[in-house]
């Protein structure tokens, strides 16, 4: 399921409210990736003074979709939203992921 607008989009709404944006396509578990994605912020919009990280990730699977058939399984009570895994079921490779998205090193 694609979620509406595109980053094209976002970058135009910021600039039509007044604001200043770019667009850089980047794996944010690429180091080299993240070091272009800096160097390119930079060059077209000066020092970086704030930073909002907004890179997600979501394991295993997406939410359900409306209409579509349910799940073989059931949820279980302690599931939290229905349709996702719980917590204990998410594998710790997924973690990682989320980890190495959210809090990056460089």
């Amino acid at each position: 399921m694609r979620l509406p607008g595109t980053i094209g989009e976002t970058v135009a709404d910021i600039e039509v409210a007044g604001g200043r944006a770019i667009a850089v396509r980047a794996d944010l578990t690429e180091h080299d990736d993240v070091a272009r994605l800096v160097t390119q912020a930079r060059d077209a919009l000066g020092p970086i003074m704030i930073l909002v990280n907004n890179a997600a990730f979501t394991a295993p699977g997406r939410p359900p979709i409306p209409g579509a058939q349910p799940r073989a399984k059931p949820p279980r009570p302690t599931d939290g939203k229905p349709g996702w895994p719980g917590f204990l079921s998410i594998p710790l490779a997924a973690y990682r992921r989320h980890f190495d998205l959210s809090l990056p090193t460089s």
